[in-house]
């Protein structure tokens, strides 16, 4: 069933019709004129060009679904990748539990990129269809209010970070500058004062976070050869952005706010606070008072929240550049070398004292010791 399904996703993306919400009016194509004029008016005040229409989002939660498909309980992402004489080489798609979901990726990817610039137009361009991924990108800031496709997005993006696909990784973060827009929209010219960023619209400011996040953790599990760890280590605006990342991260995932939350007392119930003296001395018998730190890092629940697997840890170079025995040997091997040149300095030194008077005796002994200061 899936397999059918992967072969269906060029027509899946041609349903979607990404690209549609974003051209200008003048450059719509027909198919999305028909669905801004049959499209259901928002009942509240919430006006737009073009609406988003629950049909598109449909064919993006089963894009999602396909994606998102494995063979087989969770497994780190950082195991698809293998270090062949000193390089990364990515494993082959008969491998590992994102076979069918790679291939999906692999599909979409065969797909030619929009345009991006005036230039690149062509007249078959309007019967074409394009790679959704640039679309999908743009779509998720240009429409902030939008929850439903922000989860959906998450879930696509969660997707590649797993199975670590990085033609899509390259397209999304790169090409797409996804990771610029998203620091962008937090409010990047703030980075370092120690202030909170301005958001420009709050509505879609924890899905860009998680986002972020994830982007950082996945990089985190994976070596500096590695696409995305080289991108984002050598990415200026990243780089003086992570700081405010955790600190929003932080504040984000901190119960209350930061705040002590209120809790029922055992005389008198929630209503004792009500009084802000009561409720300072109900909260230390509640034992609620203690704020412990938020772990954001690999390993913690806000990562498995994520979809990141808890025995995922922080890849490192040195750990796997060097066996275990290799690194042993370095450790106690060179200890013992050492404590062999210091023990025949010392019997040398106390043969050429000791034949000596008393007086070069005491001269021997005070080499003795300064040479084991210096040692």
């Amino acid at each position: 069933m899936h397999e059918r399904l992967v072969s269906r996703v060029a027509l899946i993306s041609e349903g979607i019709n990404i690209y549609s919400l974003l051209a200008a009016p003048s450059d719509a194509n027909e198919e999305g004129e028909g669905d801004m004029k049959g499209a259901v008016r928002h009942p509240g005040r919430c006006i737009i060009d073009r609406p988003f229409t629950s049909r598109r989002l449909q064919l993006i939660t089963l894009l999602a679904d396909i994606l998102s498909y494995r063979e087989e309980d969770d497994t780190p992402g950082s195991k698809n990748l293998t270090l062949k004489k000193g390089k990364c080489a990515e494993v082959g798609s008969s491998k590992g539990p994102y076979t069918a979901a790679i291939s999906a990726m692999d599909s979409l990817m065969d797909l030619p990129l929009p345009p991006m610039g005036k230039g690149d137009k062509r007249e078959d361009d309007a019967n074409a269809t394009f790679n959704p991924w640039p679309g999908l990108t743009d779509v998720l800031l240009t429409y902030p209010e939008n929850n439903m496709y922000q989860i959906q997005f998450f879930r696509l993006l969660r997707s590649v970070c797993l199975a670590n696909h990085e033609p899509t990784l390259k397209l999304v973060v790169q090409k797409s500058k996804f990771v610029a827009k998203a620091i962008r929209v937090c409010g990047d010219s703030k980075v370092g004062t120690g202030g909170s960023p301005p958001m420009t619209s709050t509505s879609h400011r924890g899905m860009i976070l998680r986002c972020l996040n994830l982007l950082r953790l996945s990089a985190q599990s994976l070596p500096q050869c590695s696409f995305l760890r080289h991108y984002l280590d050598s990415h200026d605006g990243w780089k003086g952005f992570q700081d405010t990342l955790r600190r929003m991260t932080v504040e984000q995932q901190t119960p209350g706010g930061g705040f002590s939350l209120p809790v029922a007392g055992e005389d008198g119930g929630a209503s004792l606070l009500s009084n802000a003296e009561l409720q300072s001395a109900l909260m230390a018998v509640s034992g609620s008072v203690p704020k412990t730190a938020v772990d954001i890092d690999l390993g913690s629940s806000f990562a498995a929240d994520l979809g990141i697997d808890p025995s995922v840890r922080p890849y490192v170079e040195e750990r796997h550049a060097e066996g275990p025995e290799d690194a042993s040997l370095s450790k106690d091997g060179g200890g013992s070398t050492k404590k062999k040149k210091k023990g025949k300095k010392k019997k040398k030194k106390k043969k050429n004292g000791g034949g000596g008077d008393a007086s070069g005796g005491s001269k021997g002994t005070a080499d003795e010791d300064g040479d084991s200061d210096e040692d």
